[in-house]
């Protein structure tokens, strides 16, 4: 296991950020690890630890010794990265970006509600924008495994608010799979104020406010379980929702 950053350039980096993940972690880069080492582009994948009670870094290490991850851990263009404290997964992905090292760079979430395979379309629509979103909400797209009736309403309200607040025009903003050209990845994540849920809010409103183009693309999404997510993340997304809009008032995105 290799954790020291990597000065090669490369054509796709995959960003994964987890916190106190174990079953999911080595489920997650199992099928990360399979599919990308079928592809003909050199990529790297890096894993960033938001300050978990046992580290990720332990998690592969004990998985590595069970021989459940030997043969496919054993890559350079594997890195885990360690938050010293939880910071929220905005700044998760920030890390990430900060020591990526990709001609495009992708997040995606551990669980992989959204395909790995979609990584080809993301990567491909990333040759006509800048930043590429995946949706759930798209006329083409299709649900496969739906959350509870109350997380796809809050999630559906959630979208409209952050238009509303942030002047964006896109169909579902809280999909944790998105994707960015390194130019693009560089200035949203430079100027990235919120740490937390909020922050895929903001990097949207980021790439409007700098003329990132934009573009979404429809996926198969399915429900996964043991979202991080609670019903009382809902009071404070609504506050740092207002923040972001201070925070452009204030000239802190200029």
């Amino acid at each position: 296991m290799t954790i020291k950053r990597s000065k090669k350039p490369v054509r796709v980096s995959l960003i994964i950020p987890v916190y106190n993940e174990t079953a999911r972690l080595v489920s997650g880069l199992s099928l990360a690890l399979s599919y990308l080492q079928k592809q003909r582009y050199s990529w790297e994948l890096i894993i960033v630890d938001d300050g978990s009670r046992y580290p990720a870094a332990q998690v592969l290490e004990d998985a590595v010794k069970k021989k459940e991850l030997r043969r496919m851990f054993a890559k350079p263009q594997v890195r885990v990265i360690r938050s010293d404290r939880n910071r929220g997964k905005g700044a998760a992905v920030g890390l990430g970006v900060a020591q990526s090292n990709g001609e495009v760079v992708v997040f995606s979430d551990v669980d992989f509600s959204v395909p790995i395979g979609e990584l080809r379309v993301m990567v491909n629509e990333l040759t006509r924008h800048q930043m590429v979103i995946a949706s759930r909400r798209l006329p083409q797209s299709s649900i496969v495994i739906h959350q509870t009736p109350l997380r796809e309403s809050a999630g559906r309200v959630f979208t409209v608010l952050s238009n509303i607040l942030c002047g964006t025009r896109v169909a579902d903003i809280t999909c944790g799979f998105k994707g960015f050209t390194r130019s693009a990845a560089q200035k949203i994540f430079g100027l990235r104020r919120i740490n937390r849920w909020v922050f895929d809010a903001e990097i949207v409103f980021l790439a409007r406010k700098h003329g990132i183009s934009v573009g979404e693309i429809p996926v198969a999404w399915s429900n996964k379980t043991g979202s991080k997510v609670r019903f009382l993340d809902g009071a404070q997304s609504l506050v740092d929702l207002v923040r972001i809009r201070w925070n452009d008032l204030r000239g802190l995105y200029d």
